[in-house]
């Protein structure tokens, strides 16, 4: 983001008085979709209103973030979508979210007005599960899972599978479970950088539970540090290099990016560069070692355990046999 080109400060700046609560200044028209520069009653807190048709389907208040509350708001007969700074968050962070979901509204395709509105819900939910995870960049190991991640990404679309599938379903920078939910099955990734041990850290009874999900498979990617290798930030160059052509997809995984925690402003601090060793899949099933709510005692509700994958037999189980059986190839 460019502060500036950013047009939301100068709206700000114009409201120097409290004055009209709800006095506005028109940012821009998108067909049906007005955005508008405010400052939000009691606390005149920098805030964006939006109006649109579509706005009427939604629920009358919206989850919110750390930083911002995102609530449906009603003047003069019309429902608008109001975006407010709390009390004492950082301005510039909350100048970098409306800003950014802002430029989901204005696509090079002429989408219909509720596809707009959808894109902006999507990247104002990604910024909320960002706010929850801090501004900071991401941990060493943070860092590490999201390289994981992404190599996945590009497997299944490089192996035949749709990257709508693929990004659509593509859970984990949002709490899921598993990394990534299919209609059928699910996979969860894991990342080691070490050259021997592979400690994987499973995070709950559920994550490789396959008595509510079916098939899982664990894929478990060993890279090593060296400077013949790709850093974080080129890993995420090159899925939206695949995605090049696929706007839709693209703004889902850009979303799903800052919901990771992922931000261009930390990108310089991303400088360890990965080499890819191997990539290792276990089917999860009764042979598997788990800590599940079925072999559990009832009475321990929550549990963070960890594997040492090495000690573990895969079988003979190929990525692109595991594609077919998830039903996205």
């Amino acid at each position: 983001m460019d502060p500036q080109i950013n047009p939301f400060e100068d709206a700000w700046a114009a409201f120097s008085d409290k004055g009209d609560p709800w006095r506005r200044i028109l940012i821009e028209s998108i067909g049906e979709i007005k955005v508008f520069g405010t400052r939000a009653s009691p606390n005149n807190n920098e805030a964006v209103l939006i109006s649109a048709p579509s706005l009427s389907s939604y629920a009358e208040k919206l989850p919110s973030g750390q930083g911002f509350d995102v609530i449906l708001h009603e003047l003069s007969g019309v429902k608008h979508l109001l975006i407010e700074k709390k009390n004492g968050a950082d301005l510039s962070l909350f100048t970098a979210m409306v800003f950014d979901v802002f430029s989901t509204l204005k696509s090079p395709k002429l989408l219909p007005e509720s596809a707009l509105i959808d894109r902006m819900m999507l990247r104002i939910k990604s910024w909320q599960e960002f706010m929850k995870k801090g501004s900071k960049k991401l941990s060493n190991e943070h860092e590490l899972g999201l390289i994981g991640e992404l190599q996945c990404i590009q497997d299944m679309i490089r192996l035949g599978s749709r990257a709508e599938d693929v990004i659509d379903h593509w859970t984990g920078p949002f709490r899921g479970v598993q990394d990534f939910i299919f209609d059928i099955g699910a996979v969860e990734v894991k990342t080691t950088a070490s050259p021997e041990a592979f400690k994987a850290t499973i995070n709950s009874l559920e994550q490789l539970d396959n008595f509510f999900i079916s098939p899982i498979f664990l894929f478990g990617y060993r890279v090593q540090e060296s400077a013949k290798g790709h850093t974080l930030n080129d890993f995420v160059f090159g899925v939206r290099e695949i995605l090049t052509y696929d706007e839709s997809s693209l703004n889902k995984f850009n979303s799903s990016l800052i919901a990771s925690g992922y931000l261009g402003e930390h990108k310089k601090e991303y400088k360890k560069q990965f080499k890819r060793i191997e990539l290792l899949i276990w089917k999860i099933d009764s042979d598997f070692p788990t800590l599940s709510s079925n072999n559990t005692d009832p009475a321990i509700v929550r549990a963070t355990y960890t594997l040492d994958l090495n000690q573990i037999p895969r079988g003979d189980v190929v990525l692109d046999d595991v594609l077919t059986t998830l039903g996205v190839k």
